[in-house]
This record gives structure tokens, C-alpha cells and sequence, in this order.
């Protein structure tokens, strides 16, 4: 399928067929979410992937949205609170692998500013939460390239999630990734022109 054509025809789905997904098909999503770019290289995100119908039919405790536990493939998106522990490793490979060739990027200069930002945890809870959006949506983008569909889900309670699952105290949820085989196929949703969203151009 055509990029664009993947875009268009993405659309979130909230009811989903009993068939279930290949495990095939679930790793693809995963590798589309690896491969995702992010800050440092820090690759904050980590996933939880829920398939068994006695665990989703328990996750639904964690949210009122009715078809939260419906799809057959529930993926927990989080991230890694502590991977700013490895953010001067993680710098040493993207100059390493050739990543700032050609441009100027002081590595002191870096470390320095990099403390700087350590200071502030909210922002960097945001960031590292805006980076794993940025994998999410390869993997949104990828399970519709395979037929499937999705629904980001943000209306739930973290607390239960984390003691349904176990979740250790260092990773934070950042969203949830409803997959599965679409039983809809909703119209486009509206969207504002383009003259609406460009503030200015220079």
C-alpha cells in the first residue's frame, strides 16, 4: 500500500472481529515501532502485549471505555523512566554510527546542556512520552498496512493497569494500542484545511 494511501485509509476502530491476530503480524508492528527515531537515541519506549483473553477480559476493570478489552491484541505502551542513565552511552553510538558527520555538535557543549535538562523531571517525563508517541504510531501505521486496525486509548486508570500486569514502578504508561481485525469501517473524519493549520510561511 502506498504511504499516503495508508494515512488516509487510517482511521480508529472500535469494534473489532473475535479473529485473532498473527503472531507475525504482531512482530512486524513491533519492529515498525523499534525502528522509530528518537531524542539521543534513547529508544525509551517498552511494550506490554496482551493477547490472552482471561488477562484482556481484566483489563477492562482499568477503563469505562466498553470495547477496551474487545481487541484481540492489547498493547501497553510505556517508557523506561531510567533510560536517561544511559543517555551519554546512547550519544557515544550515534557519533560512532556516523550520525553527526559534517555538523558541528560539541560533545561538551551537549553533555553540558544534557545535565542542564536532567533537572527538570516533568520535562522529561514529556519528552521521553513524546518520543514513544513518535514508535506508536509506526506501529499504528504498520498494523493498517497489514489489513488491521487500531485505536490509541488514553482513558484509563494507570494504578489498576499496573497491578493487573505487574508493572515495575520505573516504566510509565503512556498510552494503550487497541489491534485487530476492523468489524467497521468508519467514514473519514473531518479535517481542518490546510490554509487553517500553516500559522505563516516565509
Amino acid at each position: 500500500m502506498e504511504f499516503m494511501e495508508i494515512i488516509k485509509k487510517r482511521h480508529s476502530i472500535r469494534k473489532f472481529k473475535s479473529e485473532p491476530v498473527s503472531q507475525e503480524a504482531i512482530e512486524s508492528i513491533l519492529e515498525a515501532g523499534r525502528l522509530a527515531p528518537s531524542a539521543s537515541n534513547l529508544q525509551a519506549w517498552r511494550y506490554i502485549v496482551v493477547k490472552d483473553a482471561g488477562v484482556r477480559a481484566q483489563l477492562a476493570k482499568a477503563s469505562p471505555v466498553s470495547f477496551f478489552s474487545t481487541a484481540p491484541v492489547i498493547i501497553i505502551c510505556c517508557v523506561d523512566q531510567e533510560v536517561m542513565r544511559s543517555q551519554g552511552a546512547r550519544y557515544q553510538e550515534l557519533q560512532e554510527a556516523g550520525a553527526f558527520l559534517g555538523v558541528s555538535m560539541p560533545a561538551d557543549e551537549v553533555e553540558a546542556l544534557l545535565k542542564k535538562m536532567r533537572v527538570d523531571e516533568l520535562a522529561i517525563r514529556a519528552n521521553l512520552a513524546f518520543n514513544a508517541a513518535i514508535s506508536i504510531t509506526h506501529m499504528d501505521l504498520r498494523a493498517v498496512d497489514l489489513g488491521l486496525g487500531t485505536c490509541w486509548i488514553g482513558l484509563y486508570d494507570g494504578v489498576i493497569l499496573k497491578e493487573l500486569l505487574d508493572i515495575d514502578d520505573r516504566y510509565h504508561i503512556v498510552n494503550v494500542l487497541l489491534v485487530g481485525h476492523p468489524d467497521q469501517a468508519p467514514a473519514a473524519r473531518p479535517r481542518l484545511k490546510r490554509e487553517e493549520l500553516v500559522i505563516k510561511e516565509f
